[in-house]
């Protein structure tokens, strides 16, 4: 007798690959409202403002340590490497992407 609340190997192959899809789908989806989070390692954004740190310069170009993040503990933080030389994690929202380094 067959159970009818076992799903076939190909039934599950195409849940995952309809899960996959979405995900993806959304991640384009923050990209493209979030640019910062478009980002990668090595690649620089520029400071615009709203930060009382000393070694934050408005209009100066910093340099990305490690991919953006976006979750619920680190609510879209950044981080960069600061005036000092110091890695340094803030808000995204501090900052505009750039296309050349």
């Amino acid at each position: 007798m067959e159970d009818k609340n076992i799903i076939t190997y190909q039934e599950y192959r195409n849940a995952v690959e309809v899960v996959s899809n979405y995900e993806k789908q959304q991640r384009e989806i923050l990209a493209a409202h979030h640019p910062i989070l478009g980002l990668e390692k090595n690649d620089y954004v520029i400071y615009i403002g709203g930060s009382t740190s000393q070694y934050l310069k408005k209009g100066r170009k910093y340099r990305i340590t490690c991919k953006p993040l976006s979750n619920k503990r680190y609510r879209r933080k950044l981080s960069i490497i600061n005036d000092a030389g110091r890695k340094m994690i803030v808000r995204h929202s501090m900052f505009i992407p750039t296309k050349n380094k």
